[in-house]
């Protein structure tokens, strides 16, 4: 936040706290006042990224989802947030269809999703950001891309791709900045036995530098041409493991700094359970909830956060774990459903939604404390404004 926009909001806190706790219920915690719209449709990931590493500009946010206008400006589906200054820019001509994951292979931007096109130039649902425009990555990938992870000189895509650069896949794949490999018959779906088999769908990728692993998520019943696994198992480059049979239904992942990996899933009942895997076995972890993940994360300062939603109603929710429980964010209740997070620094945030309203901004700042609504000003009158 400006210095400028810190004063102007210190003095309406004051002349304006019960207006703004009944818009917000912690009224410290409100976006930043200034006229900039965010992205108007989906957000689906987020990235910090330097684009002149030790240069002046320092870090940004690429923000890609399915969007066509950020404020008055069109902008396809990825945009260029400056945290500093609060605007958005285009990175070059977008996409024809949404980004769904973005990583950093080196201090190159990649950008996956259901796109065939950044302009004139075909990219299939893979794409190198080159400084001035989007290419092509290997000849990219058939099918939609879920994920993405960069791990050292290797980059995994995984989704419901069947082939990468001409090379046969099942839902994963890897590109060491020069060519494919297939990873020992990636994932399969099994349809009435075993015998009948379907590329199965990757959802989630984390990958633990400390033992080499690859933690892969997602809708499938098999890893590799032997390991039976349900939705969730880890590849060490040259193997698949099982990490055991609990999960149902894939939703979400995240590996925490203790090394320990953390994933929900949905039971035949839709009840979302959380599980933490700490490398022998996978635990339940407190008590199954009528709620559906669709991020998990980690604080610089542990804190386990969350983006779900209710099955019953269109409302999204960011949750913090306190050990026991999962607790909203105040001012957290949004109209959309949480798919990606940010944290730019301590006590600050970005969260990118998917559209579930009509009218829905797809990104919001806010602190550890709470989120306020998109960066819009205030509804009502000021009439008066009292220096602190």
């Amino acid at each position: 936040m400006l210095a400028t926009e810190r004063t102007v909001a210190t003095l309406l806190v004051a002349s304006l706290a019960a207006a703004a706790a009944a818009q917000c219920p912690n009224a410290g915690t409100w976006a930043p006042l200034d006229a900039h719209a965010a992205p108007f449709g989906s957000v689906h990931a987020l990235l910090a990224w330097d684009p002149d590493g030790p240069g002046p500009l320092g870090e940004h946010v690429v923000c890609g989802g399915a969007f066509s206008f950020v404020g008055s400006q069109a902008i396809a589906n990825v945009a260029l947030y400056d945290p500093a200054t609060q605007t958005y820019a285009p990175m070059g001509a977008g996409f024809d269809g949404p980004v769904r994951a973005l990583a950093l292979f080196g201090n190159d931007v990649i950008a996956a999703g259901d796109f065939s096109a950044s302009g004139a130039t075909a990219v299939s649902n893979l794409a190198r950001w080159n400084g001035a425009a989007w290419g092509d990555v290997g000849g990219g990938v058939t099918g939609p891309v879920h994920a993405l992870e960069a791990a050292g000189a290797t980059l995994y895509v995984g989704g419901a791709i069947v082939q990468a650069g001409g090379l046969g896949a099942s839902g994963l794949a890897a590109w060491d900045g020069q060519s494919w490999s297939a990873t020992a018959l990636g994932v399969v779906r099994f349809q009435q036995n075993p015998a009948a088999t379907l590329p199965g769908v990757v959802h989630g990728l984390a990958f633990d530098a400390a033992t080499g692993r690859l933690y892969v998520g997602g809708a499938f019943d098999r890893a590799g041409a032997t390991v039976l696994a349900n939705g969730v198992a880890s590849w060490d480059g040259a193997a698949w493991s099982s990490l055991g049979h609990a999960p149902r239904t894939f939703e979400a992942m995240t590996l925490r700094a203790n090394g320990e990996l953390w994933l929900s899933s949905t039971d035949s009942s839709n009840l979302s359970q959380l599980f933490r895997w700490n490398g022998a076995a996978l635990l339940a972890v407190g008590q199954p909830e009528q709620t559906g993940f669709a991020l998990l994360d980690e604080l610089t300062n542990g804190t386990l956060v969350g983006g779900r939603s209710d099955y019953f109603t269109a409302f999204g929710e960011f949750a913090e774990w306190t050990g026991a429980a999962w607790m909203p964010r105040q001012g957290s209740e949004l109209l959309g459903l949480p798919r990606a997070f940010l944290e730019l620094g301590i006590g600050d945030e970005l969260l990118g939604m998917e559209r579930t309203s009509g009218d829905l901004l797809a990104m919001r700042r806010g602190t550890a404390g709470g989120y306020g609504p998109p960066a819009s000003g205030r509804d009502g009158i000021v009439r008066s404004l009292i220096p602190d």
